[in-house]
């Protein structure tokens, strides 16, 4: 059995350091819930610390540059892309989840789960009030501290 990551305690601290190449885990909860989903149906997602950083960082730009045009991309992926997205990509994103899949996802699944993503992210940053998420950056060995 693999030893955890993260130990019990870190999860009540409101900042923890993540190396870059530390695998994070993103269940898509926001979708999941946007679509009537039972939990569990959509994957979760696995990326990487820097890209998960960098899309942080993407979205707190894109909200940050132009409020409205945000709202809106925001609004779109909920009210339209997500249920429309997810009826082209439901049997895709099935098998292009399973453990052992070693291809290239398809384009559409990525912009599916690139959109559910961008959800969760918004989701949290309303969640916290758009405290920062990301504290600060340290080189690779050492990590950086999400929220």
């Amino acid at each position: 059995m693999k030893k955890p990551i993260m130990k019990k305690e870190d999860l009540d601290k409101e900042y923890m350091i993540v190396n870059d190449d530390q695998t994070c885990h993103v269940p898509l909860l926001e979708a999941t819930k946007i679509l009537n989903l039972k939990p569990g149906t959509l994957p979760t997602i696995k990326m990487k610390a820097t890209d998960l950083r960098k899309t942080i960082q993407f979205v707190e730009n894109e909200r940050a540059s132009d409020l409205d045009e945000y709202q809106n991309h925001i609004f779109l992926i909920r009210d339209r892309l997500i249920a429309q997205d997810y009826l082209k990509v439901k049997d895709k994103l099935k098998a292009q989840f399973k453990p052992g899949y070693s291809q290239k996802k398809d384009f559409e699944v990525g912009r599916f789960v690139n959109n559910c993503v961008f959800l969760e992210v918004d989701k949290i940053g309303t969640k916290i009030n758009w405290a920062p998420m990301i504290l600060g950056e340290v080189k690779t060995t050492e990590g950086v501290t999400l929220h």
